[in-house]
Order: C-alpha cells, then structure tokens, then sequence
C-alpha cells in the first residue's frame, strides 16, 4: 500500500522484453487523468491507501493499462 510506480523499473521491465527497442516516457502517468508530471521525477505517487496494479483487462482500463506500438519485424 502506498508504495509509488518508478519509471525506472517500468523501463526495466519493458527492455527487458526480446524485441523491445524503446520507451516513451512521456507517456507515464495515471490512466484518464491530465498529466501531473510523472516523467520528471520518474514516480507517480500512490496514495496510502492505494495499491498500484496494471492488469491491462480490456474491459477494465480504469484499472491500469499498458499501450504497445510495434512496428516493423522481420
């Protein structure tokens, strides 16, 4: 509970993927709120009471989510 979201380990995570090549980080925020300037200091801040999750449901964006772009291939 309460513990925020690094930027840095979601970049970790992410190139961590085989093909991955890169990262928007100006795309890191809360879902369906206006931008708080989370790239910046790298973190979003989660209140006490809250758990950070991203399960990328579809059906369930309000709960977090994750947007890929691919390109290219081979």
């Amino acid at each position: 509970l309460g513990a925020p979201v690094h930027l840095s380990q979601v970049v970790e995570a992410a190139m961590g993927v085989h093909g991955v090549q890169w990262i928007d980080p100006d795309r890191f925020g809360r879902w369906g709120q206006p931008p708080a300037g989370e790239p910046r200091p790298g973190r979003i801040s989660i209140g006490p009471h809250e758990v950070a999750r991203c399960p990328s449901d579809p059906h369930l964006p309000e709960h977090g989510r994750i947007d890929f772009i691919m390109e290219g291939g081979s």
